[in-house]
């Protein structure tokens, strides 16, 4: 019936599904792993994450002397990120001349180190997977089409269910259209986010320039008579002391003396994962050179925030990571039963020889007999 009606459409569908598919199942596996991200890390990785709380953690600088004892003559300490709660480890990211870079997990209270992590996991690796099948946003492109075409192609039947004792092609229709309205709400934002998200960066720059100067130009009036930091703690701290209420999240460790300091930090109202403000500082002033405010970001910058929220799911706290995760898996599904559709569709319409005409045609095939 559908293909009597929107021939057009149903050609357009199918194809961009068939091409499209592998990679949105790719999409849909790996987004729904990636929703819960640090707890799969937490649970693969636990003698390296869990710590037990006791008084204050220990300077940086202390627990950055402990982990350069520990490193080869090729590699030096790059980052280092705070935990999210007290009970887990602070995490040390080392780069090497050659090489990929490694992690070594550290005890902040007791400055013990508990070991050792490539950056080529599981976790990392399902991460750079859904980047790569996103395709710079083009399979968010593919998406929306497919979404906004399959609705065209449900409305004249509107049908939400599956048939009782179906089987085949039936089966695999009513899955395909039943999954696939009650996720499209769904699926339309996250292709919405995930397009806004990979398109953005080319307009990065716009986006915090204006803004980002009067901040600077502000906190440079306010702490003219600002020292220099002696170490990562005073970076840190005075990061915080020029976005109050902001909560670090990792410190980048300069390799070079003329390169500056860069926090990295979060607002309690941002539920981003890598926080959307950071503050860049000058290692022999100790004044800012770059600011990233969240609260004052342009609407650019806010509108990017709430995509990656909305996108992870984060925006409704465990509950948006469980919506996230599993609309996520719908995508399979509707790869899937597309492909077998269409699969049983070509079964159908391949022409069927009958059992007679192939007697016949064996019996006037000549044949050769041994000399």
């Amino acid at each position: 019936m559908l293909n009597r009606c929107f021939p057009p459409v149903i050609k357009l569908h199918l194809g961009i599904g068939l091409v499209a598919g592998l990679f949105l199942a790719i999409l849909g596996a790996t987004g729904a792993l990636i929703a819960f991200e640090p707890e799969i890390e937490h649970a693969l990785y636990p003698t390296l994450y869990d710590v037990e709380v006791s008084g204050q953690p220990l300077p940086l600088t202390i627990l950055d002397a402990k982990v350069a004892l520990a490193l080869k003559p090729n590699e030096h300490i790059g980052v280092c990120l705070f935990p999210a709660r007290e009970n887990l480890s602070y995490a040390f990211t080392i780069f090497r001349s050659k090489g990929l870079p490694r992690q070594i997990f550290v005890n902040q209270y007791t400055g013990q180190l508990l070991g050792t992590l490539s950056v080529v996991r599981f976790t990392v690796i399902v991460r750079q997977l859904h980047v790569f099948a996103g395709l710079g946003g083009c399979s968010a492109l593919f998406l929306t089409f497919l979404v906004i075409t399959g609705l065209y192609l449900w409305w004249p039947l509107k049908r939400i269910g599956i048939t009782p004792k179906a089987t085949g092609k039936r089966l695999y229709f009513d899955l395909h259209n039943s999954v696939g309205f009650l996720s499209s709400l769904f699926l339309l934002l996250f292709a919405a986010t995930g397009t806004y998200m990979a398109f953005y960066p080319v307009i990065s720059s716009m986006a915090h320039s204006r803004l980002e100067e009067r901040v600077i130009r502000k906190a440079s009036f306010a702490d003219q008579n600002s020292t220099p930091p002696k170490s990562v703690d005073d970076a840190v701290s005075l990061a915080c002391h020029l976005l109050p209420g902001a909560t670090p999240i990792w410190v980048d460790l300069p390799e070079r003396s003329d390169s500056p300091y860069m926090v990295k930090m979060r607002f309690p109202e941002d539920r981003s994962f890598n926080g959307s403000s950071a503050v860049w500082l000058d290692q022999s002033s100790g004044r800012p050179t770059r600011i990233w405010n969240s609260r004052t970001d342009s609407l650019g910058g806010k509108l990017n925030r709430l995509s990656r929220e909305a996108h992870t799911g984060d925006a409704l706290g465990y509950s948006g990571k469980l919506i996230a995760c599993f609309m996520s898996l719908t995508l399979i599904v509707q790869t899937i039963t597309g492909i077998c559709m269409w699969w049983k569709t070509r079964e159908q319409n391949r022409p069927k020889q009958s059992p007679d005409r192939g007697l016949s045609a064996l019996a006037s095939t000549p044949h050769r007999h041994p000399q």
